[in-house]
């Protein structure tokens, strides 16, 4: 073996048997992972907000999906979005105001966040429904810009947790 490995592997192993090193506070696991105190993210990220899983099984049954890939798992707030590292959206509420389907195989439901369907960014908040096979997840956002969406009235509140992925 080299003597550069032998040096990288020896800084290693001290660096992991040091103390705190990717250990939070108090923890005696030395594979717990340490999470940061802050809430920033790093860039090239996807935020926004994912569903409980207990309501997104009572929204599947409440509205079917219309294709075999099931998604109907977040909220994007800001995806690729370069430099910087933005904070993460605080806790939310929700609530379908629509659904749009491209005949082809994507459907997406179009909610309201804190009031309002726009998303900061341009485009409308939605949460990708059901996709056919080939269809991609981001194409929900063309689908709704060139077909626009049919009008729900429902006021189930939907929770959200902001989310990082």
């Amino acid at each position: 073996m080299r003597s550069g490995a032998r040096q990288f592997r020896s800084w290693h192993r001290q660096r992991l048997d040091s103390p705190g090193f990717g250990r939070q506070e108090g923890a005696h696991d030395p594979f717990t992972r340490y999470e940061p105190p802050h809430r920033r993210v790093a860039s090239l990220m996807t935020i926004g907000w994912k569903l409980h899983p207990e309501e997104r099984e009572v929204l599947l049954a409440k509205f079917p999906p219309a294709y075999d890939n099931v998604v109907a798992d977040h909220v994007t707030l800001q995806s690729d979005h370069g430099a910087g590292t933005p904070e993460l959206p605080p806790p939310a509420h929700a609530r379908i105001i629509g659904c749009a389907d491209d005949g082809s195989g994507c459907q997406a439901m179009v909610v309201e966040v804190a009031g309002s369907s726009a998303r900061p960014t341009g485009g409308t908040y939605h949460i990708t429904w059901s996709l056919g096979e080939g269809r991609r997840a981001r194409e929900s956002n063309d689908v709704i810009a060139t077909h626009g969406f049919a009008a729900i009235d429902d006021d189930t509140r939907i929770t959200l947790d902001p989310r990082a992925w």
